[in-house]
């Protein structure tokens, strides 16, 4: 296997990028053409009957007015209509894909909605910055970031009604609605499409055997944030402008402030990294029962806490004889990469089911380590790719 991708290279200069001569186009357009066979003793005749039918019903529907055709038909995601406004939050449309329930939303969601919303609102930033620095006058010993959350809207209330008055605020229908606050009443859904990706609440899961509810959010120590898609909430401002939110549970925020738009502060409330393998069973186990998506992750998730605690033991000697340790998220996500490294098969997906009749998961076999390629390889390997820069530009 090494010595063939010494090959590789060569063949990408002389064939060009690989999706231009992959045969996979082909081999789906000859399945297409298989399932034209309805005489088994006649299969070309079928495919060709087949292909003459399928291309006349295609230029008729050309001509079709009123009913849904392949010229017509919408994607399988496809987006919500695009709106054009000022304020950049209200441009987060959702497609919904199930029906709304509508509900009020609780006191302390609406505030930490509409909080997350204010401070990931770019064109309100030059009023967050006066603000608090109206809070770090009046109250220099104060905690700022909290009466900066707490006084912040009514205070942006006033201000934007007296500038909305005047009659000198650019954009004022929507400032106002935005400082006016969320409406009682919000929408939620069990599934959406947004920028053309599916997701699906955890809600949906609970009856099925396959789990993809899973999201995961960029930290920003340099690490992902894993957990489950709990609602999809659209909320409304004065019922004129709408935005959708995504309500989440995130099995690594463990403490902080919680404020939704970073990750909580490790000063504040423990680690961020606290909990990780656990946070990798929240999403491989089914919801409410707890159970896990196949036997495979069960076996996954004990080898798991057993390389744990042996990572542990090794972190406690390491510390009582004083020499230096890796953090608690460094050598948690280490176990996961040692155990879950060594199936080289090991399923991307959760929860697919494995093929066959029976539930019994399918072996996994442990990957070789590959022996290390010489100096020579490595120089020859340089120089092809040296030779492709110089061919196709940058690589």
């Amino acid at each position: 296997m090494i010595h063939l991708v010494l090959h590789l290279p060569e063949e990408a200069i002389l064939g060009g990028p690989v999706f231009m001569r992959w045969m996979y186009p082909f081999e789906r357009y000859m399945k297409k053409l298989k399932n034209y066979v309805g005489n088994k003793a006649r299969p070309e005749g079928s495919i060709a009957e087949g292909y003459v039918a399928d291309e006349a019903v295609t230029f008729c529907s050309m001509y079709f007015k009123g009913c849904e055709t392949r010229f017509n038909r919408l994607d399988r995601n496809e987006d919500a209509p695009s709106v054009s406004r000022y304020l950049s939050v209200f441009n987060s449309q959702s497609r919904p894909l199930t029906s709304g329930l509508i509900k009020p939303l609780d006191h302390i969601s609406r505030e930490k909605a509409e909080w997350y919303i204010l401070q990931n609102s770019p064109e309100i930033q030059a009023y967050l910055d006066e603000h608090l620095d109206k809070i770090r006058h009046e109250y220099p010993n104060g905690n700022h970031d909290v009466l900066h959350r707490q006084t912040f809207r009514p205070w942006f209330h006033k201000k934007i009604y007296e500038l909305h008055k005047l009659g000198t605020l650019q954009n004022g229908d929507e400032l106002l609605a935005l400082a006016s606050g969320s409406d009682y009443l919000a929408t939620f859904y069990e599934g959406c499409v947004v920028n053309g990706v599916r997701f699906i609440a955890s809600k949906r899961d609970q009856k099925r055997k396959t789990q993809n509810s899973g999201v995961t959010v960029a930290g920003t120590e340099g690490f992902n944030y894993y957990g489950t898609l709990e609602d999809v909430i659209t909320i409304s401002y004065t019922g004129a402008y709408t935005l959708s939110l995504f309500e989440s549970t995130l099995a690594t925020y463990h403490g902080g402030d919680g404020d939704g738009r970073d990750p909580p502060d490790p000063s504040r409330g423990g680690p961020p990294g606290e909990h990780v393998v656990e946070a990798w069973k929240e999403i491989h186990v089914k919801k409410p029962s707890g159970t896990f998506v196949n036997e495979l992750a069960a076996k996954d998730y004990e080898e798991l806490i057993k390389e744990l605690d042996r990572k542990r033991l090794e972190q406690q000697s390491q510390s009582d004889t004083g020499t230096e340790s890796e953090s608690d998220t460094g050598y948690q996500f280490d176990v996961m990469e040692t155990v879950l490294g060594q199936r080289s098969d090991y399923q991307i997906g959760v929860g697919k089911r494995l093929k066959g009749k029976g539930k019994k998961p399918i072996p996994q076999t442990q990957s070789t380590v590959p022996p290390q390629p010489t100096t020579e390889m490595m120089s020859t390997v340089a120089d092809i790719f040296s030779a492709m820069r110089a061919t196709w530009g940058v690589i």
